[in-house]
């Protein structure tokens, strides 16, 4: 069976409520308490389709991303791997969102690539915390794990 690649334009009342119900479990499986998910556009880069917990400034600064914009989640879309922001207020790779993080008391943030079953990625599902949040030795593995169920929940969505 062929499937749709999951896209941002068009999205039906439905699909919104579904996006909206996979953030939820995917933020509260990692305990954050702020969440996003978006789909790659060929045109654009990253379209925000659903998010938790942000103020009306970071939906109108990340709504949309080019793929070299240096963001966690455009970071972990590129590399096809789960990409960690322990703490933005001394991680030198991401300096240049200190400011717009500490405006919307963001400190912490996981990003996981949703990677179709050949391996390419079509969006990123990213958990953002207040707090300062290490990196665990076997995070990566289950932000992984995490990512492929995700992925197969989205794709469901557009089957």
């Amino acid at each position: 069976m062929s499937r749709r690649r999951p896209k941002p334009g068009g999205l039906s009342h439905q699909a919104f409520i579904a996006l909206d119900g996979i953030l939820q479990k995917a933020t509260g499986l990692v305990g954050s308490e702020f969440g996003s998910l978006q789909l790659h556009d060929e045109k654009i880069g990253l379209v925000l389709v659903a998010a938790q917990g942000f103020r009306t400034a970071f939906l109108d600064r990340f709504r949309h991303l080019s793929l070299d914009a240096g963001t966690v989640c455009t970071r972990a879309f590129n590399a096809r791997r789960p990409k960690i922001m322990e703490d933005a207020r001394v991680d030198e790779e991401y300096r240049h969102l200190r400011e717009d993080f500490a405006r919307m008391g963001i400190r912490s943030c996981r990003s996981i690539p949703l990677l179709d079953a050949a391996g390419k990625p079509f969006g990123v599902v990213s958990m953002h915390s207040g707090a300062p949040r290490p990196a665990i030795d076997w995070e990566e593995q289950v932000l992984r794990l995490h990512g492929r169920k995700v992925a197969r929940l989205v794709e469901e969505i557009f089957a």
